[in-house]
């Protein structure tokens, strides 16, 4: 037992006294050097295997560790150039379909413009909204703008020009207080003491129809549109009333919604014409010019309600 265990112990030394045993007797006894060699080999074979299945599989696993590190950085670099390219494709499609929404849009105003020649009509684009029912737009008095041009869109009233710089204008919709235009219901062309529509204060982004009679019939979702007295063309969109109240017992008044939202809008049209004026067909009346003008009276400013100043 103590044998073994020593034998066990010291392997390596008796492995290596065996083989020198082996090869002496190998020399004394004259047996051919192939059969030591084969023996030896195969000693050497059979004690090592272990070893070289070890080693193997270690060099295998590191070479699996060792690929599949490079295969994962390869895989986030993959991956970062993959959502660069994806970020970018996204921009590409948002632009694209920017550009088709902005095409779209000028084909219609086109269209617009094909199908009304009764109208000069100037595109203009919005560059600046502001707070209380103003916009800007980039066409000024350079351009021909003037105060108070009537500014639309194919679906309705905009507002009004109420100040031309060189290459800019403001416009003061149908959300400002001082933009009130001459109005009537389209169905049966009943129109407010007034004549008017108005921003109203109490609900944002209504319009009022004041002074209505009471026995003028006004219903919810009837349409109203410019008058003949307004500035703009007659029956051009204004939009829709949505309620009718009584306010006293000979007068009522309507709440109308605006069809075109000046928030949401890129672009739109400033009326330069709309037809034929009386001076463009019988020729302006030129008066005679008075060089004394001692006896006349200095020139005011008309403080009046744009309306008022230009209406026909």
């Amino acid at each position: 037992m103590n044998l073994s265990r020593q034998i066990s112990e010291n392997r390596p030394v008796v492995l290596f006294a065996v083989l020198v045993t082996c090869s002496l007797i190998s020399l004394a006894t004259g047996t051919k050097p192939t059969f030591i060699h084969s023996g030896i080999e195969r000693l050497v074979s059979i004690t090592t295997y272990p070893f070289l299945k070890v080693t193997d599989y270690v060099e295998d696993k590191t070479d699996y560790v060792v690929s599949m590190i490079f295969d994962y950085n390869r895989a986030l670099d993959n991956n970062v150039e993959l959502r660069a390219n994806l970020v970018g494709m996204q921009a590409d499609l948002s632009q694209q379909r920017e550009f088709k929404e902005e095409n779209k849009r000028l084909r219609s105003m086109l269209n617009f413009e094909v199908d009304h020649p009764e109208y000069t009509l100037r595109a203009a684009q919005i560059i600046e909204k502001i707070e209380g029912g103003l916009i800007t737009i980039d066409q000024g008095s350079r351009h021909g703008v003037v105060v108070p041009m009537c500014v639309v869109t194919k679906d309705g009233v905009v507002g009004l020009v109420v100040d031309a710089q060189d290459f800019t204008a403001k416009v003061a919709t149908l959300h400002h207080r001082d933009c009130k235009i001459g109005a009537m219901v389209r169905r049966n062309r009943i129109r407010a003491y007034d004549g008017l529509v108005h921003y109203d204060n109490t609900f944002r982004f209504l319009c009022s129809m004041s002074y209505i009679d009471m026995k003028d019939e006004v219903t919810i979702g009837d349409v109203v549109v410019t008058s003949p007295e307004s500035l703009f063309p007659a029956g051009w969109p204004i939009g829709q009333i949505i309620n009718a109240d009584e306010v006293s017992t000979l007068l009522k008044s309507a709440y109308v919604r605006p069809y075109v939202d000046p928030y949401r809008l890129d672009e739109v049209y400033i009326l330069e014409k709309a037809q034929p004026s009386v001076a463009d067909i019988a020729g302006a009346f030129t008066p005679e010019v008075i060089n004394d003008t001692s006896t006349h009276a200095p020139i005011v400013p008309d403080m009046r309600p744009l309306q008022e100043q230009f209406a026909p």
